[in-house]
């Protein structure tokens, strides 16, 4: 969230946010309608596993770009 209100000017801040915001608040019930078939087929302890890998994989690629390692030394 700090990230994205320094990114850009205030002027555009509500707008960015709502957008954010709407998202984020759609991401919920999308992952329901999908997960729940799916946890039928390959069960729940295989998607756990799965999401878990997910979100490693997205943590490391979030580390490893430049504009995120840069971001503080931009600020400065």
């Amino acid at each position: 969230m700090a990230m994205i209100q320094q990114s850009y000017p205030a002027e555009e801040l509500g707008r960015i946010l709502g957008v954010l915001n709407s998202l984020l608040n759609l991401a919920g019930p999308i992952g329901l309608i999908f997960a729940g078939p799916l946890a039928d087929v390959i069960g729940i302890e295989r998607l756990f596993v799965i999401a878990g890998i997910g979100a490693a994989i997205c943590g490391v690629v979030a580390v490893l770009m430049p504009i995120t390692r840069q971001y503080d030394i931009r600020l400065h």
